[in-house]
């Protein structure tokens, strides 16, 4: 589920397509779903949902690739395109407006000149997030390999011996403080700032494995869910 930048709710489903919602009007008193019409949508997987800084609305899907979808015109972005593999599975847009997407089992893809190329610069096939923060630096979290930060000096590994929870990493976000919160795949979470991880969240009574994402809201209070440990709300000195 996501929202464009007109505020309209958008759904995508499992072999379904993608849906709208349509608010509610003269002729109806209730919010209800509206499938998208186009033929090229209907039976998709939609794995991930991406809105650019132009409004474009951008689907990762299982084995169908990438959909844009532009002022309701669609174009499907597969092997012909670049990609060479088509199960998408995060995308994310950099700074200087340079698109991101990543598959499962052959890394990430960058955008130039309206097709995909193959970014061979992070050393791993699965890809599970990818991030800037707030000095430009681009992350990458693998399953296997640890993360990767990308800097105007080259490109750094993190692995558990470095301070890293787990090597496989699944989630990453970046909240008000320019912290770097880290969601593994089976032992729980971490953070990166100012050069150094802090692993001691287990002690805190946070008891979440697998971790599928993190949300900050208004008073800079963390939520953080788990796949199968429920949600936990986390803020310092509370």
């Amino acid at each position: 589920i996501f929202k464009d930048r007109a505020g309209n709710t958008w759904a995508g489903s499992n072999q379904k397509g993608l849906f709208k919602m349509e608010l509610p009007g003269p002729d109806r008193d209730v919010e209800h779903l509206v499938r998208f019409d186009d033929e090229r949508l209907k039976g998709l997987k939609i794995e991930t949902a991406f809105v650019d800084r132009e409004g474009t609305i951008w689907l990762g899907t299982t084995r169908s690739g990438l959909v844009r979808l532009r002022e309701s015109i669609v174009k499907v972005y597969s092997k012909p395109d670049g990609l060479k593999n088509t199960i998408m599975l995060t995308m994310h847009q950099a700074p200087n407006g340079i698109m991101f997407a990543s598959t499962n089992g052959d890394g990430v893809y960058y955008r130039k000149d309206g097709r995909f190329h193959r970014y061979g610069k992070i050393n791993s096939a699965y890809i599970w997030s990818i991030i800037t923060d707030r000095d430009g630096n681009r992350w990458f979290s693998t399953y296997g390999a640890g993360i990767f930060k990308q800097d105007e000096k080259g490109i750094i590994q993190y692995r558990e011996p470095d301070g890293l929870v787990e090597n496989s990493v699944i989630s990453m976000f970046i909240d008000s403080k320019d912290t770097l919160w880290i969601g593994s795949a089976e032992k729980g979470i971490c953070t990166y700032r100012n050069g150094r991880f802090d692993r001691s969240y287990q002690s805190k009574g946070f008891r979440g494995k697998s971790i599928s994402g993190f949300m900050e809201d208004s008073r800079g209070a963390m939520w953080i869910g788990t796949v199968a440990n429920g949600l936990y709300r986390y803020k310092k000195g509370e």
